[in-house]
């Protein structure tokens, strides 16, 4: 079975018809090409000068005198040299028209079998991303099943569900996962089909779909003329091929040969005697007339049939391929419909998604309905666009009509991601679906505080005065993310008193504090166990909870599907081993927007991440509230802090830096304002201590 992952290598379509020329499929089409050319050559061969010869016995009666004669055998050899010309020389020179024009035949179809060979392996490579993408999207579906069956069970359980209703909801996953395996079973025909008309070891890869472009309007038939179409560039080499036949028969059908020969003759008593000869030799039909007449009507007869054949071929070569673009609008007008569908359909999951927390079960089967609905249309998308995609392959064959619709604005087609978006989006919502169950789920809340980064911290940790309690105090800090390097963390494991005593004057001082681990590497599988031996090492201590700054723009400024699935797990592993609670500094537009095929937060949510500092280094206050209102709004059971900088190295748009204290605190203020009506808005984080505790 061929599994794509998220390691697959991207294979584009151009890649694979690179080397369509050494394809084994075209070997019949080449040989067939060679016996062709050898017949040129054969037939080449015939013309000009001809040798030939013969021998024999001959018994011959002599008249030796009027009543008497002598009969003797004779050995008689004749050797001679021939050109024809005339009839014969025509005939050979037809014959030699016909061979060329079946190499140049050979040489059509020879084309014509390799664009068959791509058509098929463009057609094998949308059948594959078709089916890649539709198991895909199964697949994202299938991550809410088991939730959900137990959901339905609860409330059938409590009355408030018909157990028919709940089979047929039942019938729903079991039909996607039905699709799942039909589909990765068309994948794994379309690889094996790539694999044996490319005569390439093709690994699992991820397919790429083309661009498709509005269709032109009012198109004319001439854009659909195409002379160098095989089908009639076989019919005229045929019609060329016949005239010159018809040329060629139009002079006598006399047959003649000019002819040089030798004769030598011995007798059985040994004499010899030879003889030269030289002269013309023919021979014609005893009919002539009526043969020449005939030959001409045959001829001719051919060519008005070729033509006939041309002229018919041609109109309906300009029919099919109106019939292929009548085909092209209406997948585009699908699609437009399909789009439209879609939009309607993501409201609607939207809308139960805000709604089912808090309203009756009934909205959860709106909800699980739309979404099911919302994956048969994706589903039916795929199709349409597989089609769509078939079509254009067809319309190649016209190179005209081609060039006009690169030429068109390009159709925006929905990607079938945005279904893991709403999935994502919906679980933490489902998760919490109640229908009169349960009591309703609150968002997780902390006091709005604000914190600190504090690096480097050595230092402030081994001090033993209560200064620097003192300066959080006037600064009306609440909560410290502390940042230990590696041998602060050796210490604590051999020695954890100093640490301790840190933690005990915090609380002591109604300040919070959290383990801050920020090695960006250890959002990387081979790293990831040093994260995980670090939780082990510290479990004993009693922080507030742990803060993972690993955010994967640290690692670098391409960041993949892979790595963002890397770091998630990382995450997802920190969480099951922290004893403490967890929350993660990221950057905002990981909450703002999926990534890939990642709605990150609702995957924060459903791993059981207890906050999130989200990095807005952006010093307009209105434009922060811009930013960070509406993700409080679409997550309201997650804990979100807004984390600003006072660094100097950023820039006057970024940063706090250049900005007096008094202005600092009035634009932090404003913010926390407008973001305090919000239940899930966890204050305010400064990056960083070194930077704030200089700030009066």
């Amino acid at each position: 079975m061929v599994v794509s992952s998220a390691n697959s290598e991207t294979i584009s379509l151009t890649s694979l018809l690179d080397e369509i020329e050494d394809s084994p499929h075209l070997a019949i089409s080449k040989l067939d090409h060679t016996i062709n050319t050898a017949d040129v050559k054969k037939h080449g061969a015939k013309q000009n000068w001809e040798l030939f010869g013969g021998a024999g016995i001959a018994n011959v009666e002599e008249a030796v005198t009027q009543n008497r004669s002598r009969n003797h055998t004779d050995v008689i050899a004749q050797l001679g040299v021939r050109y024809p010309f005339m009839g014969g020389d025509d005939k050979t020179e037809r014959a030699l028209h016909i061979a060329k024009g079946n190499v140049l035949v050979s040489e059509i179809k020879l084309k014509q079998s390799m664009e068959v060979i791509r058509y098929q392996i463009e057609q094998a490579y949308s059948q594959y991303w078709a089916a890649q993408t539709k198991v895909t999207l199964s697949n994202a579906y299938s991550q809410l099943s088991e939730q959900i069956k137990n959901i339905l069970s609860l409330r059938r359980d409590a009355g408030l569900l018909l157990e028919s209703d709940r089979q047929e909801f039942l019938a729903g996953f079991e039909r996607v996962n039905y699709i799942s395996v039909q589909q990765q079973s068309k994948a794994d025909q379309a690889h094996r089909k790539l694999r044996r008309l490319t005569n390439r070891d093709l690994p699992a890869f991820d397919a790429v779909k083309p661009t498709f472009y509005t269709p032109p309007l009012n198109t004319p038939d001439s854009i659909f003329i195409n002379k160098d179409h095989p089908e009639l560039q076989v019919i005229n080499i045929e019609l060329e091929t016949q005239r010159k036949q018809l040329n060629a028969s139009r002079r006598d059908r006399v047959y003649a040969d000019f002819v040089v020969k030798t004769d030598l003759v011995q007798e059985f008593s040994g004499q010899t005697g030879h003889g030269v000869y030289a002269g013309i030799s023919f021979h014609m039909p005893l009919f002539y007339n009526s043969y020449k007449d005939a030959d001409n009507d045959y001829v001719e007869a051919s060519i008005q049939k070729s033509e006939f054949e041309y002229h018919q071929r041609n109109g309906l070569l300009i029919e099919q391929a109106r019939l292929t673009e009548s085909l092209y609008r209406d997948y585009i007008t699908r699609i437009q419909l399909n789009k439209t569908q879609l939009t309607a359909l993501r409201k609607l999951v939207e809308e139960r998604s805000q709604r089912v927390e808090r309203l009756d079960g009934d909205v959860l089967s709106a909800l699980v309905i739309g979404m099911y609905r919302y994956y048969i249309q994706s589903i039916e998308l795929i199709d349409v666009q597989m089609k769509l995609w078939e079509t254009q392959t067809k319309l190649r064959k016209f190179p005209q009509w081609i060039n006009l619709l690169n030429q068109q604005p390009p159709i925006d087609i929905p990607d079938y991601s945005a279904l893991s978006d709403i999935i994502f989006r919906s679980q933490y919502s489902i998760q919490n679906a109640t229908g009169s169950l349960q009591k309703p789920i609150q968002p997780q809340t902390r006091k709005t505080v604000t914190g600190v980064y504090l690096w480097r911290s050595h230092d402030i940790v081994n001090q033993t005065d209560n200064s620097f309690w003192r300066q959080l105090r006037s600064k009306q800090i609440g909560l410290i993310l502390l940042s230990l390097d590696a041998s602060q963390i050796k210490q604590a494991t051999e020695d954890p008193n100093i640490i301790r005593s840190f933690l005990s004057s915090a609380k002591e001082n109604n300040i919070s504090v959290e383990l801050l681990l920020g090695d960006p590497t250890w959002a990387l599988p081979e790293h990831r166990e040093s994260l995980f031996e670090i939780i082990s090492k510290l479990n004993k201590l009693p922080f507030d909870g742990l803060n993972l700054d690993i955010e994967p723009d640290s690692l670098t400024d391409n960041v993949t599907d892979s790595l963002i699935k890397d770091w998630l797990e990382t995450i997802r592993g920190a969480v099951t081993r922290s004893p403490w609670p967890v929350s993660v500094t990221t950057h905002f537009r990981y909450l703002d927007q999926p990534q890939n095929s990642h709605c990150t937060p609702c995957e924060l949510i459903t791993m059981g991440v207890n906050g999130v500092s989200a990095m807005v280094f952006v010093s307009n206050p209105k434009r922060v509230v811009e930013i960070v209102d509406p993700i409080l709004k679409n997550y309201p059971t997650l804990q979100i802090s807004v984390a600003q900088s006072l660094e100097h190295h950023l820039s006057k748009e970024e940063s706090y830096a250049s900005f007096s204290p008094k202005e600092v605190t009035r634009r932090m203020n404003n913010i926390q304002e407008h973001l305090s009506k919000r239940k899930n808005f966890g204050g305010m984080v400064i990056q960083s201590w070194s930077n704030f505790r200089n700030t009066n």
